[in-house]
């Protein structure tokens, strides 16, 4: 399984849309000075916070089209695709 990075800068999600394959790792990096997270719209995931510099992991086990957002600057939006 591959993993695929997602980073986060600037209170954007780079690339906005990321898809995968089942089984695949997502990472979040975020290289902004505050905390964010990635929570799915219909709630299948949530990274929890990830603190400045650091990062998260999330194994995509559903497939599915799974709109996210950061839960502290909600204008933050993104989409994982999964295969």
């Amino acid at each position: 399984h591959r993993v695929h990075e997602v980073s986060i800068s600037g209170f954007k999600f780079e690339p906005a849309t990321l898809e995968v394959a089942e089984g695949d790792v997502v990472e979040w990096k975020n290289g902004d000075f505050v905390d964010h997270t990635a929570t799915a719209e219909d709630h299948s995931f949530d990274t929890g916070p990830i603190e400045g510099g650091a990062a998260k992991r999330l194994v995509a086990r559903k497939k599915g089209r799974f709109p996210y957002f950061c839960r502290y600057h909600v204008a933050m939006k993104g989409t994982l695709v999964v295969r």
